[in-house]
């Protein structure tokens, strides 16, 4: 484990621990050398904040069954050596995890994946990175509607997903609407058997999302949706949602979906 290490003189750590088989990296800040990794049985690595001058020597790591990654989003001038060492960063990072099995990722790293330019298609040719291993996949903190955008073509490069798990649900503000004018590719379609949605309040958008998967995901065998934690506990006590949502005539639709749903 790395948790916030400042080095004043040394300027690259070399990790070379053949057996290791677990790996925690965390910064609040950049890190003040430069990482080397070899550690060809590792098969957990979390990584948490702002992956500069990051350089993994084994630069997939072939053993790599479970990856956590929540980078910090950084807005750098596009000439800066700053932004060039981010992508960089960036980069050696999504070469590394290739292979895993697992990804637990947050929405600021799906951010961050956009600004970097890294994933802005569809198609799969369109970057050089393809997860061929993946199988499950977890969205860990709220999605803003940048994040749905590029989760969208992030799927592009797992050819065999099975799994992908939505666990804190969509910000408050969040546009998508247009989600299901997304298409996805049709390996991913063929091979995605169960969605969770976790944090559902039932508003109109969060039913656009789950419309969408239900409609063309053509093996899927479970859709699993959690109500959000401070969702009303009697569903008949009208006051205790906000004045914003009684005033709203879409939630009074989305309101007479989810019943309907309830009593079927």
């Amino acid at each position: 484990m790395l948790s916030h290490c400042y080095m004043m003189k040394k300027k690259v750590l070399q990790i070379s621990v053949a057996s290791l088989k677990r790996l925690f990296i965390t910064n609040s800040k950049k890190f003040s050398f430069k990482i080397k990794i070899y550690s060809p049985n590792l098969q957990s690595l979390t990584y948490i904040g702002i992956p500069r001058d990051y350089i993994m020597m084994d630069h997939s790591f072939s053993s790599l069954v479970g990856a956590d990654i929540n980078i910090a989003v950084e807005f750098l001038s596009l000439r800066s050596k700053g932004r060039q060492a981010y992508q960089c960063g960036l980069k050696n990072l999504l070469g590394g995890i290739s292979n895993a099995k697992l990804l637990k990722i947050s929405d600021s790293t799906l951010e961050s994946l956009l600004c970097e330019g890294l994933f802005t298609s569809q198609s799969p040719t369109s970057h050089n990175y393809t997860f061929h291993n993946l199988r499950r996949l977890e969205v860990s903190s709220k999605m803003s509607c940048v994040a749905i955008t590029v989760l969208v073509y992030l799927l592009s490069a797992l050819p065999n997903l099975e799994s992908i798990v939505i666990a804190q649900g969509f910000s408050v503000f969040n546009q998508v609407d247009d989600f299901g004018r997304r298409k996805l590719p049709e390996c991913l379609l063929l091979q995605l058997k169960a969605v969770e949605l976790r944090e559902f309040y039932g508003t109109k958008r969060e039913l656009n999302v789950i419309n969408f998967f239900l409609k063309e995901s053509l093996v899927l065998q479970t859709m699993d949706i959690v109500f959000s934690s401070t969702f009303p506990l009697s569903w008949k006590d009208f006051s205790t949602f906000p004045q914003g949502w009684k005033n709203s005539p879409a939630f009074w639709e989305s309101w007479r979906i989810i019943q309907l749903g309830c009593k079927s």
